[in-house]
């Protein structure tokens, strides 16, 4: 959790850079981060199905083993998922909440000049 704080500190600050450096308006560069955190999450998801299916064959399946528990959710913690793939989910996540971040102050950027 401390990490995934330091990267949505770390990006925004980083976004607050780029819009200034390259003249970006704070929109553009949220629906950026939206895009890049999309990306991540989605290749996030493909990286742990194809390891899971690789590594622990028996497991890669949607059955219910437990109510709310899946079988592939039991490859949690036995490493069958390299760690950099779950830091690229992070990432992603990261790049996700900062982008909401950006747009809630686009949101309230707009609505503070229409009154």
């Amino acid at each position: 959790m401390l990490t995934l704080l330091v990267e949505v500190f770390v990006l925004a600050a980083l976004a607050t850079q780029i819009t200034r450096e390259f003249g970006l308006q704070r929109s553009t560069t949220a629906g950026l981060l939206l895009l890049i955190g999309a990306v991540l999450y989605v290749l996030n998801s493909l990286l742990i199905r194809h390891y899971i299916a690789k590594r622990a064959p028996d497991f890669a399946s949607h059955e219910e083993v437990r109510p709310g528990v899946q079988m592939w959710g039991l490859t949690a913690g036995w490493g069958v998922v390299p760690r950099w793939v779950s830091r690229l989910g992070i990432l992603g996540l990261a790049f996700l909440i900062t982008a909401g971040i950006g747009f809630i102050g686009v949101v309230v950027s707009f609505l503070r000049g229409r009154s």
